[in-house]
């Protein structure tokens, strides 16, 4: 044809790419998981310990409204996901524990559960036998008799009672000193009595 055509609209259109489903998927994922997770750890025993390591989730279904190159302006993805994880336990972890260190613990020192850190590593499961390493870090507390440092700080200021702490304590760190009610200038000082006088021995964050 010899003769030229004219006319004809142009205009912009949205369409859907590999990227935006990846980008989804990734943003959609990650809030499952973090929901998955936290329904998890809700559900537990209190007297069971949550081995995070051992957390896995799958993907069972995924359904985008649109195809790679279909002209959308949105695009919705509707995912299906299967989350597990192990639970042990606690006081048997924690007496595997105490055990391995019953013979690195100095005299003076005492080990207490709350002051043991506990996380797990080399964890391998066939779908039968889970088989994992056990990580822990203690915080061991000097054996101190708190009846005794109350009845020889009753009535000091509270300066001079961390003076004697810092002499008397092994492994004195620092004192925090809560007086109720709190009296001003010279009335200042720790009750002279000493059932009145609570000590907590704590490690140091």
């Amino acid at each position: 044809n010899e003769t030229s055509f004219t006319g004809g609209n142009s205009r912009e259109i949205s369409a859907v790419s590999e990227d935006d489903q990846k980008t989804l998927t990734i943003e959609l994922e990650q809030e499952l998981l973090d929901s998955a997770k936290g329904k998890l750890k809700k559900d537990i025993s209190p007297d069971a310990m949550y081995i995070d390591e051992s957390f896995d989730i799958k993907t069972t279904s995924k359904d985008f409204s649109k195809k790679v190159g279909d002209e959308a302006d949105s695009l919705k993805l509707a995912i299906t996901l299967e989350a597990s994880a192990f639970v042990v336990d606690e006081k048997e972890v924690l007496d595997i524990v105490s055990t391995a260190f019953n013979n690195k613990i100095p005299d003076g020192f005492v080990l207490r559960n709350e002051q043991i850190d506990i996380s797990f590593d080399s964890i391998k499961t066939d779908g039968k036998l889970f088989k994992f390493e056990i990580l822990a870090e203690a915080n061991l507390l000097p054996v101190v008799d708190t009846e005794s440092v109350a009845k020889k700080i009753r009535g000091k200021y509270p300066t001079l009672a961390k003076e004697f702490m810092v002499k008397e304590i092994p492994g004195f760190v620092r004192a925090e000193i809560k007086m109720q009610p709190s009296l001003p200038g010279r009335l200042k000082t720790l009750p002279r009595v000493a059932k009145n006088i609570e000590v907590i021995i704590s490690a140091e964050k």
